[in-house]
């Protein structure tokens, strides 16, 4: 399928249009001393009084910590600000605290904003986190955030209040955007509903973050390019939603333990489109027929442990069918480990009716769904998963508001402002790998600051995959019989063990499986009594290769 790239060259015209060449005035801005704060609101505030902002570059020195004694705005002209170059850490720009212990923003601009080499810090001096720390005000405006980081919020990194802007999010690290007793806020770019030109993050890395990485919320985006990067322990529930894009590539990219939650019960994909009505043409100026989806070369992957989580611990739920209009078959389920590309092959059977969107767009060619795989990689240094705040939040069935949960957040070194020296998180994979040469010009797929490693000898030499998937159904059972749906990495024996809630063994059963899907039937006459049972299958291939699965079993 031929891929559209001729847009790529209007928005890189646009972003470049930008006055960052020519003749500029660097501004050195010295840190903070001592109890003096705001240094760099003061030096913004004298250029601008000088007449000459638009031929300014604020320039920031290596290590040093930039404390805001208020929100930075701006209006009519393009505000740049950067660290030096050299050796040392990033900038940090932070809010510090007023009498009352409040904090702001970092930065509202009204004008076109270029950030280069800075670390956004969304923390305040007392741990407090801000909401945004840039949120765009005003029409029309050009950012361009460059070999940055953006740490902390508890709700999106960059907000638009405002419309047709082009945003652009390059080479950069995004990470820890999450509110931690309600992380359905977590966004990297929030239009609030608001009409956008480009919407752009390519080749960063976003860990740690609760929801969308692209929210349109039903304002129309003209280009959308999400390209060349790794994510990360994100997106607890929130799919890769292209609502009112136009034109959008997804593509080259790694998501990893990206997007945990779905249901066998609903289609629940990865990618999810609408179709646009009348009143989003008359607003835009285009149909469904002009609009094109890019989503090739990308691995798709969640650990099985996040399933173990759910199915372990998450509550059940019962619904009908929508053709189900007597409510005859009531279907029992827990959310589980999502894996639907696009959509749930079971229901475009059996309920044409339910069909999503992004297939019809696949049925018309206005897809490009080439090479879209998973598979497990190996990285160097990666952020722990926070397994225990996923626990938390699904024993507590997804709503914990008020309450206080483990930590979610993923940070090298609490006690050290900005970027550390040692021990920084690595997403560096083994280049034996099919991410390695997965991406559509055969290099690697994800963010390029990351290198690649080489075992050697092969993957299949040095580890076995063996996370296999499990669930039960009918479940809650009814009757003496349940079936295990095992997705096997490989042909093993296993033997299936059920226990009470006290450890107590109450039945055995041995058998095999192939690689693959297998369905295995059980009779679980020995359980008499109402109740949550728990089961353990133990799996061991020819080579004594071994691995476990549990889950957890209800008896009406």
């Amino acid at each position: 399928m031929k891929k559209n790239f001729y847009f790529l060259l209007f928005i890189g015209v646009l972003i470049f249009s930008l006055p960052t060449f020519g003749q500029k005035t660097v501004v050195v801005v010295e840190p903070d001393a001592g109890i003096e704060i705001g240094a760099l609101n003061k030096a913004v505030d004298a250029v601008e009084l000088s007449g000459v902002p638009d031929n300014t570059i604020f320039e920031l020195r290596r290590d040093g910590v930039y404390l805001l004694n208020g929100t930075i705005s701006h209006s009519g002209y393009t505000l740049h600000i950067r660290t030096e170059d050299g050796a040392g850490s990033k900038a940090v720009i932070q809010p510090s605290v007023d009498e009352t212990g409040a904090s702001a923003k970092q930065f509202e601009p009204s004008g076109d904003f270029i950030l280069e080499r800075v670390y956004i810090l969304g923390r305040d001096e007392i741990g407090g986190l801000v909401s945004q720390p840039i949120n765009v005000l005003a029409d029309s405006c050009r950012i361009l955030i460059d070999d940055c980081v953006l740490d902390y919020s508890d709700q999106s990194l960059i907000r638009t209040g405002s419309s047709m802007n082009v945003i652009m999010v390059k080479n950069s690290i995004l990470r820890n955007c999450l509110r931690p007793d309600n992380p359905s806020n977590g966004r990297i770019i929030d239009t609030r509903g608001n009409s956008n030109d480009t919407l752009w993050i390519s080749d960063c890395t976003i860990y740690n973050n609760g929801a969308t990485q692209l929210r349109s919320d039903g304002g129309g985006v003209n280009f959308a390019n999400f390209d060349h990067n790794t994510v990360f322990a994100t997106s607890f529930n929130h799919n890769m939603a292209l609502d009112y894009m136009f034109k959008v590539n997804v593509t080259n990219n790694l998501f990893y333990n990206f997007l945990y939650r779905g249901n066998n019960t609903d289609h629940d994909p990865l990618f999810r489109c609408d179709s646009i009505f009348d009143n989003m043409t008359e607003r835009l100026g285009y149909t469904n027929a002009d609009r094109f989806f890019d989503l090739s070369n990308n691995n798709w992957f969640v650990d099985d442990s996040i399933g173990h989580i759910m199915r372990e611990y998450g509550p059940y739920y019962s619904k009908f069918y929508s053709w189900d209009t007597e409510h005859l078959d009531t279907i029992w389920y827990q959310e589980e480990k999502r894996t639907q590309w696009f959509a749930n092959d079971y229901l475009l059977e059996m309920d044409p009716e339910s069909t999503p969107d992004m297939i019809r767009f696949i049925e018309n060619g206005q897809v490009d769904t080439t090479d879209l795989f998973r598979e497990e990689l190996e990285f160097i240094n990666p952020p722990a998963l926070n397994l225990d705040y996923w626990k938390f939040y699904t024993e507590n069935g997804w709503g914990i508001s008020g309450m206080n949960p483990p930590n979610p957040f993923a940070d090298e070194n609490p006690l050290v402002l900005g970027e550390v020296q040692s021990g920084a998180f690595d997403f560096g994979y083994n280049g034996n790998s099919r991410s390695a040469t997965g991406a559509d010009d055969g290099g690697a797929l994800g963010a390029a600051r990351w290198g690649l490693f080489n075992y050697p000898t092969s993957t299949k030499d040095i580890r076995l995959n063996l996370n296999n998937g499990v669930s039960t159904f009918p479940n809650p059972i009814e009757n003496d019989l349940v079936t295990f749906k095992i997705d096997s990495r490989a042909a093993s024996t296993i033997d299936i063990r059920v226990f009470d809630l006290l450890g107590k063994e109450l039945q055995t059963v041995n058998g095999k499986v192939h690689e693959g899907e297998n369905l295995v039937d059980v009779n679980l006459d020995k359980i008499t009594f109402s109740g949550i049972y728990l089961y353990k299958i133990e799996f061991e291939t020819s080579n004594g290769e071994k691995s476990v699965s549990s889950g957890k079993i209800i008896r009406k």
